[in-house]
């Protein structure tokens, strides 16, 4: 068998894979965690990496499933259509919580009926969002007004 040497592509692949995985392990999964084809192919964070990005220092929130980073690192704000209140009836969905697109936030504050402070529900990191509901928004189809919208509280304030 004949030893082919690793091109200077092929090892920061590797460097972007043991990243990966480490960071991986320290936000979501535990210390034995190891990629699947399936999560290889779908990876938002190895994504990051491979093109240059590093990591963020805590995990972004959740939007349908995927790790949402443009909530974190763009000011918005943000269109969200998918957006429910928990009734505090099912003890995974307390009267505190929001859900939107399909993951758990807290309130933090209550600004008012359909305005909020919140932050993520399942993971503890320092991020903030406003949420609030814009009845005069017309969606730009025409056949939607009014819309939820979320906005990363600490972009928000920063002078443009």
């Amino acid at each position: 068998m004949t030893w082919k040497s690793i091109t200077s592509d092929e090892m920061q692949l590797f460097r972007h894979m043991r990243q990966w995985i480490e960071v991986a392990r320290e936000w979501r999964y535990s210390a034995e965690w190891l990629p699947t084809d399936a999560d290889i192919s779908k990876s938002a964070l190895l994504e990051r990496l491979r093109n240059g990005l590093e990591p963020l220092d805590y995990p972004p929130p959740l939007g349908m499933s995927c790790p949402w980073y443009a909530v974190v690192e763009d000011a918005g704000p943000h269109y969200v259509f998918d957006v429910h209140r928990g009734d505090g009836q099912h003890p995974l969905f307390p009267k505190d919580t929001i859900s939107i697109l399909q993951h758990q936030y807290k309130i933090d504050i209550e600004r008012g009926e359909q305005d909020f402070i919140v932050r993520d529900g399942t993971v503890e990191t320092p991020y903030r969002f406003r949420l609030w509901y814009d009845a005069d928004w017309k969606h730009p189809s025409g056949r939607i007004i009014g819309g939820w919208f979320l906005q990363n509280v600490e972009l928000a304030a920063r002078p443009s």
